[in-house]
């Protein structure tokens, strides 16, 4: 009795240690997105490549905006956000036009970010480049790192997959 009592006393230890550990987000995205979640023991790596061969016709996913924007609140509200970095390459052109998009692109930056500021626990920002693109079109790579416990985590996946199933 006092072995079996032992044995249930290490599995709920282990099982409380394991849902508080701190899981760690790290967001990449520019000509390759990736996704790496690291607990202390294993670490989970999505690497998606861009590819610019367009046959046939590719499906659209459009998430629904208040699904996502519940989903980024439920998980900004209990993590630490740091913006590593963030690089916006627009099109070359005359100065004072040149000086209208980084004034267009740094207003609709510093909104994310002021948003991203006033729901995370703790909220760290590194630099902001803006640059002209060498192919001539937009383009904005960024890092990211999301810190919060697997538990939370966890929290909000199982209530985002309860309420996707009870809308159907």
């Amino acid at each position: 009795m006092i072995i079996q009592s032992l044995l249930y006393m290490i599995a709920s230890l282990t099982v409380f240690l394991v849902l508080t550990e701190i899981l760690t987000i790290d967001i990449s995205y520019g000509d390759q997105t990736v996704i790496d979640f690291d607990l202390m023991i294993f670490g989970i790596r999505f690497t998606q490549s861009k590819t610019n061969n367009k046959k046939g016709r590719k499906k659209r996913f459009r998430p629904d905006f208040y699904t996502v924007r519940n989903i980024l609140d439920r998980l900004l509200n209990k993590s630490d956000l740091t913006v590593r970095s963030v690089e916006i390459y627009y099109p070359h052109g005359e100065p004072s036009s040149n000086a209208i998009k980084v004034g267009a692109c740094n207003s609709f930056l510093s909104v994310i970010l002021a948003y991203a500021e006033a729901n995370s626990k703790k909220f760290k920002l590194g630099k902001i480049t803006y640059a002209d693109s060498a192919n001539n079109n937009y383009k904005i790579v960024f890092n990211i790192n999301l810190k919060l416990s697997l538990l939370s985590f966890l929290n909000t996946v199982i209530k985002f997959r309860l309420q996707k199933k009870s809308r159907k």
